[in-house]
């Protein structure tokens, strides 16, 4: 049977508080890119192992700021739902365009 992600992530991220801004990131980073869909604050405190929704908003925004400084084809965005998502960008010159065979 297939899990669905809130199953595996209630799985992989039992609720223990997390004090290391840096594991409390890299869960993060974790959870937006292996979700492969949108996750809710919710979703994310709960990945983080913060327990706090102030605490994770300010990793969620220097994670964001990073991945603008450090990536040229990947972002993380927030939704006008409230949920954050890893995904591909990429901006094309007028003279420049993919070719999909």
């Amino acid at each position: 049977m297939k899990e669905d992600f809130k199953s595996i992530l209630d799985r992989l991220f039992i609720l223990v508080k997390i004090q290391d801004d840096n594991e409390s990131t890299a869960r993060l980073e974790s959870a937006l890119y292996s979700a492969g869909r949108p996750l809710s604050i919710e979703e994310l405190i709960r990945a983080s192992g913060t327990e706090s929704r102030t605490k994770t908003l300010n990793l969620l925004e220097k994670l964001m700021n990073k991945a603008k400084t450090t990536f040229k084809a990947i972002e993380i965005v927030t939704l006008p739902d409230g949920s954050y998502v890893f995904q591909l960008y990429y901006i094309l010159s007028s003279d420049q365009h993919f070719d999909v065979q």
